[in-house]
């Protein structure tokens, strides 16, 4: 694999460091991934076409050290995901005699870090009584409107409602 192809992937979404934690998806002989940066000023994706790797979704955590790692390989990389169970656990770049192993992240983890950075997530399940649901169902409406909606409660107290 031509290692000018990946550099390129990673300047595209990385802006100059900008960018550091993304979820990689190979799938096809297609090379994406989607961003936000971390002040959400901007969001975008990018493709990559005729990359020949395994199909797989790999965390990448963090980015500049992965680049710095690359710049130490020739042009010529082979690419190589160890994985534990179902999750890719390493990616291991080699070049010749060269070669380097660098540890993926859950991207999981991170994915609700972009999106709300700064919030406490938590899943609840609730039983209702008859007394809360209508002002409930008014909550989903204006939800439903937003996708994404906070509710101000008392101070010091913010209470995010994500709709999937």
């Amino acid at each position: 694999m031509q290692k000018s192809k990946l550099d390129k992937f990673i300047q595209k979404y990385n802006l100059g460091g900008n960018v550091n934690q993304v979820k990689w998806v190979s799938k096809d002989n297609k090379l994406s991934t989607s961003f936000v940066t971390p002040d959400k000023s901007l969001m975008g994706s990018v493709n990559v076409d005729n990359f020949t790797f395994e199909d797989v979704e790999l965390g990448v955590y963090t980015t500049d050290q992965l680049m710095k790692l690359l710049n130490v390989l020739d042009d010529d990389v082979k690419l190589k995901v160890t994985k534990f169970g179902d999750r890719s656990v390493s990616l291991k770049a080699e070049n010749g005699s060269v070669s380097f192993d660098y540890t993926l992240s859950d991207y999981q983890l991170f994915q609700i870090h972009l999106h709300l950075n700064g919030y406490l997530i938590l899943e609840l399940q609730l039983r209702l009584i008859q007394s809360l649901s209508i002002p409930l169902l008014k909550v989903r409406q204006l939800c439903l409107k937003q996708k994404l909606s906070q509710l101000l409660m008392p101070p010091g107290v913010t209470v995010v409602i994500i709709l999937k």
